[in-house]
C-alpha cells in the first residue's frame, strides 16, 4: 500500500529539509498511525512537481498487501479491517494533501460501507482504476505503473454486501467517496 501527503503546515519544511529533520507534531502522529498499519513501513521524499518543486512523502507499506483479492468473499475479520480504515482515514486530518492508492482506497470505501450498512459479509466483484493524470512522461524518474507517476486517479470498486446487495462506489485518490448506484438483488426480478 502507498499513500503519499503533506502533514499539515509542513510544505514549506519539506521544500528545505529532509523528513529526518522535520519537527512536526501532526507528522509525529501520521508516523504512528502508519506503525498501527505496518511496523516496518517507509517514508521517501517524492516531488510531484510538473513546474516548480511541490515536496510530498511517500508512504510505503509492505505490510498491507492485496488487501482484498477480486471475488474472494470476506465473512471473518471484518472488525479488523474496519479498524485499518478507520485508522487509514484518521489521517486525512493531519494533511494539508493526501493520495491514496488502491488498496487504501478499498480500506476506506468498506469503512465507508460499514456507516450505511450492517457488514455481515462483502466482496469485490469488480475494480478499475480511471487515471487522471500520469506524470511519468513529465517526470523521467518514474515508471507509468509507479503509484507516484499516478497519484491522481478514480478507483471504481463494486462490493457485493451481505450476499445479496451490490454497491457502486468511485473513489478519489484524495479520499472523496462517491456512491454510483446501490441495489439489492433480492428485489431485482419483477416478477
Amino acid at each position: 500500500m502507498e499513500i503519499i501527503f503533506i502533514p499539515k503546515h509542513t510544505s514549506d519544511d519539506l521544500m528545505n529539509f529532509p523528513i529526518e529533520e522535520i519537527e512536526s507534531s501532526f507528522l509525529e502522529e501520521i508516523k504512528k498511525d502508519l506503525e498501527f498499519l505496518d511496523a516496518d513501513f517507509e517514508l521517501k521524499e517524492v516531488n510531484l512537481g510538473t513546474g516548480a518543486d511541490w515536496a510530498l512523502i511517500l508512504a510505503v507499506l509492505n505490510g498491507v498487501t492485496t488487501v482484498f483479492l477480486l471475488g474472494d468473499k470476506i465473512e471473518k475479520g471484518i472488525e479488523g479491517w474496519l479498524k485499518i480504515g478507520k485508522r487509514l482515514k484518521s489521517l486525512f486530518q493531519k494533511t494539508d494533501a493526501i493520495y491514496i492508492d488502491l488498496e487504501a482506497a478499498k480500506l476506506i470505501a468498506l469503512q465507508y460501507l460499514a456507516e450505511r450498512y450492517d457488514l455481515k459479509s462483502f466482496s469485490i466483484v469488480k475494480e478499475s482504476t480511471e487515471e487522471v493524470l500520469n506524470l511519468s512522461g513529465m517526470l523521467g524518474d518514474r515508471k507509468p505503473w509507479d503509484f507516484i507517476a499516478k497519484p491522481f486517479s478514480i478507483y471504481f470498486l463494486t462490493f457485493r454486501i451481505n450476499d445479496n446487495v451490490k454497491t457502486m462506489l468511485a473513489v478519489r485518490s484524495d479520499g472523496k467517496i462517491k456512491e454510483l448506484y446501490s441495489y439489492d438483488e433480492n428485489f431485482w426480478h419483477p416478477f
